[in-house]
Order: structure tokens, then sequence, then C-alpha cells
């Protein structure tokens, strides 16, 4: 199965989540929301004014949202907390300002028992939010594990301020293969973007009607760059159209007064990069740039210089997508 589905499967996804969640309000009276402890946020959802255990402060240790519809919200960060419970949302952070959630658990998020509604996200950064997302577990939810969302407060429209996250070193666990509810490991939707990197995603997988998957990555914008992230047991990895490195490899001879340097691609895309990706790369000589070329998927080029007898000391460098990656003299 290709990692890029058309956006045409995209639209029709996303509409029948859309259609579900509709369906879920009536089922559900308001009455039942919320234990007498949680407070409301004025974050609204299927025409309820969610509630929250913690609303703002810093969240750490244990948080027990059970009969809270968000473990945290609008925290002003997350630090090795445990948030469980919760109906709707474990963190939400929904506004524009910077927010880092980072080496916490995040579970249970969900119906009891979990069901087929659109709700049960772990963590979600909304209407221009910010931040880092790092180090965190994720797992035990019912819909999407890590969501960053371009939109206003109540999800009709794009928000002014673009959503922005670095999504980085999390393990997000789904619950393996379902018939009731397609699951989402990151998602990245409306005016958003984002870095998502060193991610381990695994057991995502839809056993429903077809034409309908669960996702290790769900993206519908362009400005989302990736690398390294692993998907283990899952369905489709990335469906949407992100940017991700090509992979490239560079070899230096030093001889006496001259050098010799290699520069090549791989023969072909990794799991995660597009056919289209360049590598750039850069020679410099005693910092001035003798080479500078980008290369596509099975390309080689080469850097040969002798120097002058007694001219002294020249230093090498080479850059890769403008990061020094080595360093020789040569005399």
């Amino acid at each position: 199965m290709s990692f890029f589905i058309t956006k045409g499967r995209l639209a029709r996804l996303v509409s029948a989540s859309a259609i579900v969640g509709t369906m879920a309000v009536a089922a559900v009276p308001a009455f039942a929301m919320a234990a007498s402890d949680c407070a409301p946020t004025g974050f609204i959802r299927d025409g309820i004014n969610l509630t929250a255990a913690q609303i703002s402060g810093t969240a750490t240790g244990s948080v027990d949202a059970t009969g809270c519809d968000i473990g945290v919200y609008n925290p002003t960060k997350v630090i090795n907390a445990d948030i469980h419970g919760a109906r709707f949302y474990g963190v939400v952070v929904n506004g524009p300002s910077t927010v880092n959630t980072t080496n916490s658990r995040v579970h249970q998020i969900g119906e009891t028992p979990f069901d087929g509604m659109q709700r049960g996200r772990a963590i979600l950064y909304i209407n221009g939010a910010d931040g880092t997302i790092s180090g965190n577990t994720v797992y035990t939810f019912q819909k999407n594990g890590i969501e960053v969302r371009g939109m206003t407060a109540d999800g009709s429209a794009p928000a002014s301020d673009t959503s922005f996250a670095t999504i980085a070193n999390n393990v997000i666990v789904g619950r393996g293969h379902l018939a009731d509810i397609a699951q989402n490991g990151i998602v990245i939707l409306g005016n958003a973007s984002a870095t998502v990197k060193g991610n381990t995603v695994s057991h995502l997988w839809y056993i429903g009607p077809a034409d309908t998957y669960a996702t290790g990555m769900l993206v519908d914008t362009a400005k989302v760059n990736v690398s390294a992230n692993t998907f283990i047991d899952t369905e489709v990895r990335i469906d949407g159209v992100v940017t991700a490195p090509v992979l490239g490899h560079w070899a230096i001879t030093v001889r006496p007064h001259g050098v010799h340097v290699d520069l090549r691609t791989g023969s072909k895309p990794g799991a995660q990069a597009v056919a289209s990706a360049k590598l750039d790369w850069k020679i410099k000589v005693d910092g001035s740039v003798k080479l500078h070329i980008k290369q596509g998927f099975g390309e080689h080029a080469s850097y040969d210089k002798s120097f002058k007898t007694g001219s002294g000391r020249h230093v090498v460098q080479v850059y890769r997508n403008d990061h020094l990656v080595r360093q020789v003299v040569v005399r």
C-alpha cells in the first residue's frame, strides 16, 4: 500500500468522522458530562461546555480526570505528568500561546467503554497554539494520539494564527485492530504546521468498512517536515504530503597537498521521503564555497583539489543542507 493516499480519500475520511461525531451528540446527554470537581473551560464541543480537572498552571504528577471532559486545559507547561481518565481530551492548548508538553504519560482518554464516537484525543494544540511535544508516551486513547489543528476554538473555521508544534521522540500506541473506529497516531490539519521526528507509532489498524483507514500520520497541509519516525503494525503510515530529507553520504580522501570528496545520495527514496526532494551539498575551502549542488536520488558528484606545495594549511568543509558534516585540514 502506498504511503501517500489521495486527498479525495482524506476528505471522505474527515467527512465521515464529522458525521459520526454529529450522530454521537444525541446519544450522550449533557448532564452526564462531569464530576463535581471538574471546572468549565468555555471550550465547546458537541454543544457542551467542556470541563477540566486542571485549568492553567504547570501540570505535573498524577492528574486523574475521571468524570471530566479534559484532563488539563491551557496549562503553562506539562512535564513529568500522568494524565488519564478524561472523555474528550487529555491535554488541550487553545490559543496563541507557547506550551511544552514533555516526558509525560497521557492515556485512558475516551468513553468508558471505548466506542466509535470521534472523541478521545490525547493531546490537542489548536487555534494558534505552539510548542514542543516530546518524550511522551500516549496510549489507550479512543481516536487520535497527538493532534495539531489550525482551527478556531469551535472548530468551525481556520484560525488567523498558525498552530505549530515540534513533535519529537514520542511513543504512540494504538489499541490494535479495531472495527468500531479508525485511530490516528499524529494528526496535522487546517492552518497548522509541524516538525515530526524520531517518533514511534504502532498498533493502528481499522478492520471496519472499506475506504476508511487508520493512519500513523494524517496530514492535509504541505507544511510538515518528517524524519526518522518508525511505524509498526500501522495500516497507513503517512496519509498526505510531507517533506522529508534525502539520505546522503560523503567520503573524503586526503593526500599530500590535495583532497578528493565524493558526494552520493541513496538509490531510492526512504519510506518517508518524496521523490522530488533534493539534498543540498556545499564544499568550502578556506571559507569560500567551491562546489554547491543539489542532488536527487541515486546521484553522484565529486570534487578534487590540489594545492601548491608550500601554500600552507587549508581547511576543507562539507555541508549537507547547511549543516557542517565533515571538516579536514590539508597541508
